[in-house]
């Protein structure tokens, strides 16, 4: 009977002994469980969003056929009996509950356990836990839960997303030895990641965005298997270990909006998987030269890091970069000479910094098909090496309020599209301009809203 708006199924006289699933998703006026004493046989019970059921009665237990019970969006369920000893899937997520019995935790045959946004969930029992749940594990948004020490021995995935009064980990977290994801994201009280005692070697993600850490213990090093280290808006975060290089199959770092983070460390080992790196809203100052060991980089992100005054030479050595993002870098006057062609750069945003000058050497960006240099209020010209860019989509130079002349085009530019000039003081164009044959002319001079709101962010 699902969606009912009964409030009580049968009277207490009613036995049907070969009653094996009973339905009752989303009766949200039900207030209590029919009696089913009598129901030995029953299998699969489902309370999905019964949002006004108070209990489940305790002779549940001895219902020893049910294998499952789903209790998902029982809002006003807060506590829960013995459960029966063959259940396998028990789903108690976006309810009530507040605590788990210490049953439950040491069941043997519960294979799923569903407690995600159990908002009055203070802590899980500290009994050791003998659930057979593999595979992932969420205990996302259960927003009072402040402590834990015991969990499924064999998951390979671990989600506590938003868990806001989450204050530690245990420091046998390590023990659990098939872990390949960990999320703590948005746990804004996790001050401290426990150090790893032994290796974790199956460890491939780890995402600590928006938590109160301010440090990664040199131990870092005992994940040997990790890919992703995702620590966005880490607001306490100020330095990352030299030891950060150890990790020699990561792919992904993200330091985004950690605005204490001044000091990107020196590589003193190549970092050869390394393909991502984001550093975007940090408070880093200078890149190291040893850039150049990150040889597998493709996307580098340094928007808005404005304390950020120079960039390497050596950044030509990243031969594989397809993306590199200066924007808004407002202390940057210099993008260095390229001395050595960047055959995969095919995006370079300079939008919002302080360059004067464009090299000529950017002849050395052959499949760059993306030119950014908005508000470059101090640049005053191009070089006519810009034509050396036959792969060149889109050159937006709007807002270069110095910008008087566009450079004459001595070579076809047969694939740009769009280039921009509004808010420059360019007069007139070149009759080269016939060199542009795929230009759209409508974008010459015009502003478009998703270009306000790329400046805006």
């Amino acid at each position: 009977m699902p969606w009912s708006r009964v409030k009580k199924l049968w009277q207490e006289d009613q036995r049907l002994v070969n009653l094996e699933v009973i339905d009752l998703f989303h009766s949200m006026y039900l207030t209590e469980v029919p009696n089913l004493s009598g129901s030995l046989k029953i299998v699969n019970i489902n309370l999905f969003g019964c949002e006004s059921l108070v209990e489940i009665p305790g002779y549940f237990q001895y219902l020893d056929e049910l294998t499952h019970l789903d209790l998902q969006g029982c809002k006003s369920l807060k506590y829960l009996p013995e459960m029966p000893r063959n259940i396998k899937y028990l789903d108690l997520s976006e309810s009530g509950i507040k605590e788990l019995p210490q049953s439950v935790w040491s069941h043997e045959k519960i294979s799923y356990l569903g407690i995600s946004s159990c908002g009055y969930l203070e802590k899980l029992p500290s009994n050791r836990c003998k659930l057979k749940v593999s595979g992932a594990f969420y205990i996302n948004s259960c927003t009072s839960l402040s402590e834990f020490s015991e969990l499924p021995r064999d998951i390979n995935e671990l989600s506590l997303v938003s868990c806001t009064r989450l204050v530690s980990l245990p420091t046998n977290v390590c023990k659990l030895k098939y872990l390949e994801g960990l999320n703590l994201s948005g746990c804004f009280k996790l001050e401290n990641f426990p150090e790893i005692l032994e290796p974790m070697e199956h460890l491939k993600s780890l995402n600590l965005s928006g938590t109160a850490i301010q440090e990664l213990h040199s131990l870092i090093e005992f994940l040997p298997a990790l890919t992703r280290l995702v620590l966005k808006r880490c607001k306490r975060l100020s330095s990352i270990p030299k030891s950060i290089c150890k990790l020699k199959y990561l792919e992904v770092l993200n330091l985004s909006s950690c605005c204490k983070f001044e000091d990107f460390p020196e590589i003193l080992e190549p970092m050869e998987h390394l393909k991502f790196l984001n550093l975007r809203k940090t408070a880093v100052q200078e890149l190291h030269s040893l850039i150049e060991f990150l040889p597998a980089l493709k996307i580098l992100n340094l928007q808005r890091c404005k304390r950020l005054s120079s960039i390497p030479k050596s950044i030509c050595k990243l031969k594989y970069l397809e993306e590199l993002n200066l924007s808004w870098c407002s202390k940057l006057e210099n993008l260095p000479e390229i001395l050595e062609p960047m055959e995969h750069l095919k995006s370079l945003n300079l939008s919002g910094t302080a360059i004067q000058v464009l090299h000529s050497s950017v002849e050395f960006l052959p499949a760059l098909k993306i030119l950014k240099l908005r508000f470059c209020r101090s640049l005053s010209s191009i070089p006519k090496s810009i034509c050396k860019l036959k792969y060149l989509e889109e050159l937006d130079l709007s807002w270069c309020s110095k910008l008087e002349n566009f450079p004459e085009i001595l070579e076809p530019m047969k694939d740009l599209q769009c280039l921009k000039l509004c808010g420059t003081v360019v007069q007139e164009l070149h009759l080269s301009v016939k060199f542009l044959p795929a230009l759209q002319w409508n974008s010459l001079f015009s502003e478009a809203m998703e270009d306000f709101m790329e400046d805006f962010w």
